[in-house]
Parts: C-alpha cells; sequence; structure tokens
C-alpha cells in the first residue's frame, strides 16, 4: 500500500494477478491536486509493461476525484492505449460516478 499524500488523502493498494496480465488498483480516499501526478506515474508504469494487457482501477473507497483526478484518469487511459492496454474504471461512488458523467468519463467504466 502506498500512501501517495502526506496528509494521507488517498491510499493506493497495487495487485498483479499471477499471470500479470493485470494490473489492479485499489484506491482510498482523494483524488486531487497533491495526488493525481504521483498516481499518474503509478499507473502509466504498469501500462508501459509489456506483459500487461488490463489495468484497473476500483473506485469504490473514494470519497473525492476534483479536476486533477478526472485529468489523470483521462491521462493514464490515453497512455494506456498508447502503450496497447486497456484502463478499466470499476465500482465508483455515486459521487465519483457523477464527476465521471459530468466529465464525459463513463465510455471508461466497466459494468
Amino acid at each position: 500500500m502506498d500512501a501517495l499524500s502526506s496528509r494521507g488523502a488517498l491510499e493506493v493498494e497495487r495487485v498483479v494477478e499471477d499471470d500479470e496480465r493485470c494490473a489492479l488498483f485499489v484506491l482510498t480516499g482523494d483524488i486531487d491536486e497533491t495526488v493525481a501526478p504521483r498516481l499518474l506515474e503509478q499507473l502509466m508504469e504498469s501500462a508501459r509493461r509489456s506483459q500487461v494487457d488490463l489495468v484497473i482501477i476500483d473506485l469504490i473507497r473514494v470519497d473525492y476525484c476534483g479536476a486533477a483526478g478526472v485529468k489523470c484518469l483521462e491521462a493514464a487511459h490515453r497512455a494506456a492505449g498508447r502503450h496497447g492496454t486497456e484502463l478499466a474504471l470499476t465500482r465508483p461512488s455515486q459521487f465519483v460516478r457523477r464527476v465521471l458523467t459530468i466529465s464525459g468519463l463513463t465510455h471508461l467504466l466497466a459494468e
């Protein structure tokens, strides 16, 4: 588990399936301007791995996603695509789902 902010705003648990074809990130807390750049680095690092075909971001425990968080998720999606990797968002809270809807990112939801 990695705490991206000194305030503890976001915790990231990265789980890799046994065959390492899938990287699962379970996020807890807030995705804001203090943590978005580091989160993007972690997501892009997984997407760049040649053996990873799918990056899944579980949002069930994300309480807040600001503009920086939206930009982070969108940039991670574009970067994954450039590396031939699919990126999918799962289980957003009601608030995060609303943010994704307003931002036009619902196409990233794996439902």
